[in-house]
């Protein structure tokens, strides 16, 4: 993501961009390739988000770390397009959120140095640390999701994908400020636009097969 302000408004229709993005390019894969067709959010979708959520006292800031979807199926088709378009190990989409504070003072965010870990080791790093190989062709969807440095306004939102496994006890998110800011269980309900992404529907059976 380039530098510059982002707030909560921002946020969602890069989401949008990035669920259409997946959805054409699986368009594209020859019909064998794909295993799954994309789920669409329904009736029955957790009606919370499960995550970890911790406190940055010295940037007035909270943080959220949850999965990139609420509902399983679409997580775990998310999961593979992912670690298919981008070569990526085993693994799953997690969503960073850091929301600033109304009263707090602008800040500065290095996405590209985010990492959680836990009793177990790195659990979290960004899913993209760079937008493209010099020289190389333009990937909107690599642009879109790579980390980068963002300024972010009070009571602004910001936003970045991360890519590993569940963090387990003793999780704490590191790169943001120091010392690395303790994460801990928690639920929160889920806004209308908390799974935007969910909501792209997956391209017809016919067009999948062009």
């Amino acid at each position: 993501m380039s530098r510059g302000r982002v707030t909560a408004a921002f946020v969602w229709p890069c989401a949008l961009v990035i669920g259409v993005a997946l959805a054409g390019w699986m368009a594209l894969r020859p019909r064998a390739e794909l295993d799954v067709r994309a789920p669409r959010l329904g009736s029955d979708a957790p009606a919370e988000t499960f995550g970890l959520e911790g406190r940055i006292g010295a940037l007035g800031a909270r943080v959220r770390v949850a999965a990139l979807h609420v509902e399983p199926r679409r997580q775990a088709f998310e999961a593979r397009a992912l670690r298919r378009r981008f070569d990526e190990p085993a693994g799953e989409p997690f969503r960073l959120q850091v929301l600033l504070d109304e009263g707090a003072r602008p800040v500065q965010i290095d996405f590209a140095r985010i990492t959680v870990v836990d009793a177990g080791g790195l659990a979290l790093r960004p899913l993209l640390d760079a937008p493209a190989a010099a020289g190389g062709a333009a990937d909107p969807l690599r642009t879109l999701l790579a980390a980068g440095r963002v300024e972010l306004a009070p009571g602004g939102v910001a936003e970045c994908v991360l890519w590993g496994r569940l963090p387990a006890d003793g999780a704490a998110l590191g790169g943001l400020a120091e010392p690395a800011c303790a994460l801990a269980p928690t639920r929160w309900p889920v806004a209308p636009l908390d799974d935007v992404l969910a909501r792209v529907p997956a391209p017809p059976a016919e067009e999948a097969g062009r």
